[in-house]
């Protein structure tokens, strides 16, 4: 999108722009940079496909999360190209990824090869090798002087049905000689979720055996925000604001992301800014702030 009027460090922007899209194409400025726009939002659109869509995912019962400095700008157009009723845009999204690492949990994987059929003859040998990297993932996080009411282990087996080329991961709450049977069927359940079928009269074959060791690092409390009424007050300035051919220019709403109260209407379109992003909600599209400070955009 455009907005009305362009700071003065763009200046230089929208020159070269005009000089070497705009005007060996024959196109306005505005066609210019939304067809810049359309092509990222279709690169951004082929590559949530690829990971939802082509694996039998229906993006329809799906919310999109929009973090980042950019994301919460282009996601509006790339939810209505894929067909996804909702956004969900947290408070500063741009600054999320550094909140992310800040609060991550302390861990390290052990990760050990073992080829070999699923069985009640290998299966002692499999509950037995994880059993091991459990107690190295323990010796890590003494060292790491991780507290034992904070240390966790995530358990997987990477598998694949006898014959594939590829393997699935599949999580299990333990591995002990009493969970073959709990195994096999998660393997067909998670091979059904992640490709739309099983194959039940296939063996099974184990490729990794896998521990995550995790010191979990306390998340803090969120502070719920205050409840309000209408969204006049929240409304900074309004500038027009370029929608694409379909709407051209149209007046629009400046709001800050801080000021919204939770459960006030905001229809589209309308522009939502604060420190680390902006946010665009566009027409036809109507938003709305949860307790935890999230914008909720539905179409």
């Amino acid at each position: 999108m455009l907005g009305g009027r362009l700071p003065v460090d763009l200046a230089a922007s929208r020159r070269v722009l005009q000089e070497q899209i705009a005007g060996p194409l024959g196109l306005s400025l505005e066609a210019a940079a939304e067809g810049i726009l359309r092509i990222a939002n279709a690169g951004m659109a082929r590559a949530i496909r690829s990971i939802s869509t082509e694996r039998g995912h229906d993006l329809r019962h799906f919310a999109l999360f929009a973090y980042g400095g950019a994301g919460p700008l282009h996601a509006g157009d790339v939810a209505r190209e894929l067909g996804m009723p909702c956004i969900v845009v947290p408070p500063e999204p741009g600054t999320l990824c550094a909140r992310g690492i800040l609060l991550s949990d302390v861990s390290r994987d052990f990760v050990q090869t073992h080829l070999a059929g699923v069985s009640a003859d290998t299966w002692p040998h499999v509950a037995a090798l994880i059993a091991g990297m459990v107690r190295e993932g323990d010796a890590w996080l003494e060292a790491e002087h991780v507290q034992r009411e904070r240390r966790a282990f995530r358990i997987a087996i990477d598998a694949r049905y006898h014959g594939q080329s590829h393997d699935i991961r599949v999580h299990m709450d333990t591995v002990t000689a009493d969970d073959l049977e709990p195994f096999v069927e998660a393997f067909h359940r998670t091979h059904e979720a992640e490709y739309g079928h099983d194959i039940r009269e296939l063996p099974i074959e184990i490729v990794n055996c896998r521990v995550q060791a995790v010191g979990v690092v306390p998340k803090g409390v969120t502070r719920p925000v205050a409840a309000g009424s209408s969204t006049a007050s929240e409304r900074v300035s309004a500038r027009p604001v370029y929608f694409g051919e379909q709407h051209g220019w149209l007046e629009t709403g400046i709001y800050r992301h801080s000021a919204l109260a939770p459960g006030v209407p905001l229809e589209g379109p309308a522009v939502v800014e604060e420190m680390s992003a902006t946010s665009v909600v566009l027409p036809g599209q109507h938003a709305s702030v949860d307790r935890a400070g999230n914008i909720i955009i539905e179409s």
